[in-house]
């Protein structure tokens, strides 16, 4: 039975022996069976802390993390999917104060607990918790049978603007293997299956690098740096709220109506205080558009309005005959300023 790709959600899909692959993103997974199933709860100590390997690890976490960690002063919650001996996170409350909590089923649970604020030791989806600025989940998702139902959890837990980090194998994570066949790992991701799950999951990549160390038979990941996808009405209401600043919240006039402005200030023009449409060609002058009937630029009557130079193509000329019609600079706002 054909079986739907768990990243793209493709049905073109080959078997090879355990392992099923999709034509589309490349994504390579397997079901969990018995010699998949490992008792998380029984595990203890799974990182050598004293090894080069695992110092070079939470360097080059510490390296992405430290850098987006918000002013001293700032409350900031973080939660650490997988969080093992709680190690980075007791590394980053030494960097900046902030409550740092973790999921871990396994008996790593009770060195974390000794390290960051409170660990969890059941799946995410029995979690419950005030929302999360941050979630991280470094070779986690690679576990997870269903990666898209685990993904859901983790978002429920991220706050409203929040972001998550979050790290996988990429490929088998060894560019000289060819399959990676550690019973644990159900996943091969590819960049674009990772890309493809995150976004069908409701999150939108903002940075994503390879290479990333975690063992020396996983020298190369796949770390993404992921916040909600911001619904096509959100992004409206901020993009009206743009216009609105930049015009200083008057009623304003819309200089050129071609390409720029069918792609850029019609699909909200009306939620936007316009009070007329102009152009400089007479060819386009009397023209109906959405409720408004475009004309010409009237020194005497549009003398107080301020005017949005609509075109980055041609914001030049359109500046240049705003000017010489007496249009001083301190009434023009350029559609590049609106959305630069």
């Amino acid at each position: 039975m054909t079986r739907a790709c768990p990243c793209c959600g493709g049905i073109q899909t080959e078997a090879a022996g355990i392992w099923s692959r999709c034509r589309g993103c490349g994504h390579r997974w397997r079901l969990p069976g018995e010699t998949a199933t490992v008792s998380y709860q029984r595990l203890i100590a799974r990182n050598d802390t004293t090894s080069p390997d695992f110092r070079r690890k939470l360097r080059d976490r510490l390296d992405t993390l430290e850098p987006l960690l918000p002013a001293a002063g700032t409350h900031c919650r973080v939660l650490e999917v997988g969080c093992a001996e709680g190690h980075l996170g007791e590394a980053l409350k030494a960097l900046r104060p902030m409550i740092y909590d973790g999921i871990e089923i396994s008996r790593d649970a009770e060195a974390a607990a000794t390290r960051i604020d409170t660990v969890y030791r059941q799946p995410a989806a029995e979690v419950q918790a005030p929302a999360y600025d941050w979630v991280l989940a470094f070779h986690v998702l690679e576990h997870i049978a269903d990666p898209a139902a685990e993904l859901s959890e983790w978002r429920r837990l991220l706050a409203s603007g929040g972001r998550m980090v979050l790290e996988v194998p990429h490929e088998s994570g060894h560019p000289l293997v060819a399959s990676d066949e550690n019973p644990e790992h159900l996943h091969q991701f590819t960049l674009p299956s990772l890309l493809c799950l995150l976004q069908r999951a409701g999150f939108s990549a903002e940075a994503v690098s390879s290479g990333h160390y975690e063992s020396a038979v996983h020298p190369d990941s796949i770390r993404v740096t992921a916040r909600q996808r911001e619904s096509a009405e959100s992004r409206q209401d901020r993009l009206v709220a743009r216009f609105n600043e930049k015009m200083g919240d008057r009623p304003f006039l819309v200089y050129g109506i071609g390409g720029d402005f069918r792609n850029y200030v019609l699909p909200v023009l009306d939620r936007l205080p316009v009070l007329e449409l102009l152009d400089s060609s007479a060819e386009k002058w009397g023209a109906h558009c959405a409720g408004h009937v475009i004309g010409q630029y009237d020194p005497a009557r549009h003398r107080d309005n301020p005017i949005l130079a609509c075109s980055i193509r041609f914001q030049a000329s359109i500046l240049e005959s705003l000017r010489e019609q007496g249009v001083p600079d301190d009434r023009i706002v350029t559609l590049e300023e609106v959305y630069g």
